[in-house]
């Protein structure tokens, strides 16, 4: 299983290099299934790798003009700092067992697992519909940096929570108010990622403890697939791949919901 994680971790970085998104949603899972991590724990870990490799695959949309600094500033002030509360404050208020029903014990672990999933479920459709949303963007309307901001702090929030970058959610966001262009808001996207993520790392709870040779290790071989990403941006139009992720997430996400529910605790 973990000869498959790490070739996954290829396919994470050729997501993220290609449509700026993506990345963190399908680390997570990774780690959590495939490498048997805590959830609290596979979501530190999941910012550092995302924002590690964002960071490594931004140089070359930055040096194309591809990246929108006044829509990088105006999403990631607002969208950062949610992740530093929600990571700093509103996280550790969040009891280690929420509730019991029925004998089976929802956990703080097993409660923002099925957040994730949830969040992905809807991401999905997200991603299947992208190619009609970016369709009826209108490129002549003002960019609405109100919205952008407001978008920003419940981008974070989110993410906070779950432990993501949040590109399934900025990349919209640019398109639909930031009126971005796709490779524009791709660039953009990877800046706000990387700089939250990073936030998001540092201001975790369970950076103790951290197997600092695998995560150097995923981060690596996520970075090769990030650059062999961007490459292929080059020739490949991310957004025609978006359904294509979209329907996997939606899998993957639907797979999550059964486990931490269904199957938890019975079968496994």
């Amino acid at each position: 299983m973990e000869i498959a994680g790490y070739i996954s971790a290829i396919g994470i970085g050729i997501v993220l290099g290609l449509m700026g998104s993506g990345g963190g949603i399908l680390t997570l899972p990774l780690l959590v299934y495939l490498f048997h991590i805590d959830a609290l724990t596979a979501a530190t870990y999941t910012f550092f790798i995302i924002g590690v490799t964002s960071l490594a695959g931004l140089g070359s949309y930055y040096r194309s003009g591809d990246v929108c600094m006044r829509s990088a500033v105006a999403l990631g002030i607002p969208s950062v700092s949610a992740v530093y509360f929600t990571r700093s404050y509103l996280l550790p208020t969040i009891p280690a067992e929420l509730m019991e029903i029925q004998g089976f014990v929802i956990t703080k672990s097993s409660f923002l697992a099925l957040l994730f999933a949830v969040v992905m479920l809807l991401a999905s459709r997200s991603m299947i519909g992208a190619r009609q949303t970016a369709n009826t963007a209108s490129p002549a309307l003002r960019r609405n940096y109100f919205r952008v901001i407001l978008e920003g702090c419940c981008i974070g929030t989110v993410c906070g929570l779950i432990g993501v970058g949040g590109g399934f959610l900025i990349i919209p966001a640019l398109v639909l108010f930031g009126k971005l262009s796709m490779k524009k808001a791709v660039g953009t996207s990877l800046s706000v990622i990387a700089v939250q993520s990073f936030i998001g790392f540092l201001s975790s709870e369970e950076r103790s403890g951290i197997n600092w040779n695998f995560l150097i290790l995923m981060s690596v071989i996520s970075i090769a697939g990030i650059m062999i990403g961007v490459s292929l941006s080059r020739k490949v139009d991310g957004k025609m791949l978006q359904p294509l992720l979209g329907y996997a997430m939606m899998l993957m996400s639907l797979w999550m919901i059964v486990k931490e529910t269904l199957l938890k605790g019975y079968l496994i």
